[in-house]
């Protein structure tokens, strides 16, 4: 019988001497084939500037949520980190934006995320979007709808029987949503719920009926109904309910609906 052999160290492989010694200032390059990092909870790639200690913590990569040896408050995945109050973490196939009171944390997921959908979706989430101007060479962003050919554009209501149409009309927006962008204007005879003439295209519809209320600049001592609204049906059609005969004033109203 032969004693079993000790299975050689891959090629390239060179076992630290000193484990955990930091690198002094005139420290060279680390050259090698591979770089393998395994362990419990406070086991990664740490980078720090202008020198390794709390608060100075620039990027991380490590499985799990944690701290590091200087008390920085970490997270899991490929980490970014600005000034200690601001993170960007790449992980699982989101890239998420995270705040914090300081260097230690704790941190906190904000409302902004980019994530990978189905093939050739990108999905945003975030409660608002700014965009810094002018972008040389691209005058507007376009959204194109997957549902329909071409670019999104506004699709009309039609016309609103007694009333003088400004704006009624609809499109989907980069969330998914259906938007509306209504503006009507009063002649003094109409009816209390009246149906815009065109109803909702068939990549518009909501799943279930939607009332949403809108605005006025008629007097309330002038009101003989409740508030002006917009009923959305699952079908598609679009009314508008107000009052009989609303003597004058514009009804207004932009929001957007769920089609999911």
């Amino acid at each position: 019988m032969t004693a079993a052999r000790s299975r050689a160290a891959p090629r390239g492989y060179v076992q630290p001497s000193q484990p955990g010694v930091a690198a002094g200032p005139s420290a060279g390059p680390l050259r090698a084939r591979q770089v393998i990092i395994s362990g419990p909870a406070g086991s990664g790639l740490f980078v720090y500037s202008p020198s390794a200690g709390f608060g100075n913590l620039k990027a991380t990569i490590e499985a799990l949520d944690g701290f590091d040896i200087y008390g920085n408050a970490t997270l899991a995945g490929f980490v970014s980190y600005a000034g200690g109050t601001l993170a960007q973490q790449m992980l699982n196939g989101v890239t998420s934006w995270y705040t914090a009171p300081g260097a230690g944390g704790p941190w906190t997921l904000s409302p902004v995320q980019i994530s990978f959908g189905s093939p050739g979706q990108l999905n945003f989430q975030a409660t608002d979007i700014n965009m810094a101007g002018p972008l040389a060479g691209i005058p507007a962003v376009t959204w194109y709808n997957p549902n329909i050919p071409g670019p999104e554009v506004w699709h009309s209501l039609g016309t609103l029987t007694g009333y003088t149409v400004t704006r009624a009309q609809y499109r989907m927006n980069i969330m998914g949503e259906v938007e509306f962008d209504i503006s009507v204007n009063a002649t003094g005879v109409n009816a209390l719920n009246i149906n815009f003439s065109n109803t909702l295209a068939a990549p518009y519809l909501p799943l279930v009926s939607y009332t949403q209320g809108i605005t006025t600049n008629l007097a309330v001592a002038s009101w003989t109904a409740s508030p002006p609204r917009i009923g959305i049906t699952a079908a598609g059609v679009v009314s508008h309910n107000f009052m009989t005969n609303q003597p004058s004033g514009t009804n207004v109203g932009f929001f957007a609906i769920p089609t999911t």
